[in-house]
């Protein structure tokens, strides 16, 4: 039973996992912008859970009601799009 446990599992399909982003200081900076502003309407959300395609549509959207101006907004942008799903 063990071995046909060890042999489907040496056929599962390898996915290659992309290293995490480094969180520099201005990073870092954008995370706290993106925590501060976002969680004042809803629960945040991991940026992975979206893609680097629908993030720009969501902040532009959401920008004007968190009434955070372009460079808040610009920072937002940057911190999701490098956490964004692949």
């Amino acid at each position: 039973m063990l071995s046909l446990m060890v042999f489907a599992m040496s056929c599962a399909k390898k996915v290659a996992v992309s290293p995490a982003p480094v969180l520099t200081d201005e990073m870092a900076a954008a995370k706290e912008t993106y925590e501060a502003n976002c969680q004042r309407c809803h629960h945040l959300k991991n940026p992975a859970i979206f893609t680097a395609l629908e993030w720009p549509r969501l902040v532009d959207k959401m920008a004007p009601k968190a009434g955070i101006n372009e460079e808040k907004k610009a920072a937002i942008l940057s911190y999701v799009l490098a956490f964004a799903k692949k």
